[in-house]
């Protein structure tokens, strides 16, 4: 399988996913999977973009922090990819401070 066909299908399967606790499942399997993402040097844009489509179009506030979560955790391996994204999604206030200060306080023990 091609490697863009698999975050493609993460992605898809997120978006996708009925319930919070399947879409919480899922956020894990996304978490864990960014260092292997980095490390065969594949693009994840795919991933990350199926996380920001997520993440807008959720209108439960658990399902958008959820999406973000998972957009979130690749901050360590993608900083640069995972900014862009955050800053153009359109989130409410306290998220956008939330992860940003978690952001500052990654930055902050490197």
């Amino acid at each position: 399988m091609e490697r863009v066909d698999v975050l493609d299908k993460l992605g898809a399967s997120m978006e996708g996913a009925e319930s919070l606790s399947e879409l919480t499942a899922l956020v894990r399997l996304a978490e864990s999977i960014y260092p292997s993402i980095r490390e065969r040097n594949w693009n994840p844009q795919p991933l990350i973009e199926s996380l920001v489509r997520g993440a807008e179009a959720s209108e439960q506030i658990e399902r958008k922090r959820l999406f973000l979560k998972a957009l979130n955790a690749g901050k360590e391996q993608f900083p640069e990819q995972v900014s862009l994204a955050m800053s153009s999604i359109n989130i409410d206030l306290l998220t956008r401070q939330t992860f940003e200060l978690s952001t500052l306080n990654s930055s902050e023990t490197l």
